[in-house]
């Protein structure tokens, strides 16, 4: 039988803490504390962010959590090898600091400036500006814009399209400012879905142009209404339907609103999640722009 514990271990602490407060050594080898990492016991599991709690029991003077663990404190949705479960954190301290080797924590060196570090879920991070850049290591340019349009459209951390160039710009590392350099001028705050962004910039980057991300239209019955993708010049408007759109009212809702649209000249076009990673996608929207392209004037004669 288990001695009970003097103390709660409900909350990760620091194993010489529990020591201070009475828990004996033998007590903390106990196959009913869990280890998170070395040097700190709990009494059950934690999930992504009591494991980041966790580790601040041990974190260097200085330190953050940076890069793909700070994104997700924040709440951006990131590619799922990022989120795992078993994913390590990403744990930063200012150069010349020694960057932490501890099992399940990946450790950086880095140089920072004033305001690339702040707090979020009452965890030292990278802020906003500086973790978009820190994820160039781990996304390409598609996966960064659709993050990066994710932390514009919330202004999380208060940032904005002139914070991220300015962060670029100081960056440190020139092993991945291609990636950041080429997404940047792809960026779009008005973008409200990954999905929408992951279209708009393979279309973008395909050359398509003249498109507006979520504009207000207003129809002839007063209805207001968003596009996704709006082509004002050919009347298009691409939308993407996800699962969300399943439901039997939403699917009515949308029918009504494709009506309403069609019947003031619009041409709605429906896509769905195999659609993206379709090679002939980029053709068949620039055949249907085409297609609603209006011919030049015919010359006097």
């Amino acid at each position: 039988m288990l001695t009970p514990l003097p103390i709660s271990l409900a909350r990760p602490l620091a194993v010489a803490q529990a020591r201070e407060r009475g828990v004996s050594p033998r007590r903390l080898r106990a196959p009913d504390l869990t280890r998170p990492f070395r040097g700190v016991v709990c009494t059950r599991q934690l999930d992504f962010v009591g494991r980041c709690h966790a580790y601040m029991q041990r974190l260097p003077p200085g330190g953050f959590v940076s890069g793909p663990t700070a994104a997700r404190l924040y709440g951006v949705p990131l590619p799922a090898e990022l989120e795992r479960d078993d994913a390590p954190l990403d744990v930063s301290v200012p150069a010349p600091g020694r960057a932490p080797r501890v099992s399940g924590v990946r450790g950086h060196s880095v140089r920072i400036h004033l305001g690339d570090v702040g707090s979020v879920a009452g965890v030292p991070a990278s802020a906003p500006a500086r973790w978009w850049c820190e994820l160039s290591s781990h996304l390409d340019v598609e996966a960064l814009v659709t993050v990066g349009d994710a932390l514009l459209h919330r202004r999380l951390g208060g940032t904005r399209l002139d914070g991220l160039a300015a962060a670029v710009d100081r960056y440190p590392s020139r092993r991945w400012r291609r990636r950041l350099v080429e997404a940047l001028p792809l960026l779009d705050d008005r973008a409200e879905s990954p999905q929408e962004s992951r279209l708009r910039t393979r279309l973008v980057r395909a050359g398509v142009s003249g498109m507006i991300a979520n504009p207000t239209i207003t129809t002839a019955t007063g209805r207001v209404y968003r596009g996704d993708l709006t082509f004002p010049e050919q009347r298009v408007i691409l939308e993407y339907q996800g699962d969300v759109h399943r439901p039997v009212h939403r699917f009515r809702a949308d029918m009504t609103r494709q009506l309403d649209l069609q019947a003031d000249g619009w041409t709605v076009v429906y896509l769905g999640p195999g659609d993206l990673d379709d090679h002939q996608l980029v053709r068949r929207v620039r055949a249907i722009l085409a297609l609603h392209t209006a011919p030049p004037p015919s010359p006097p004669s």
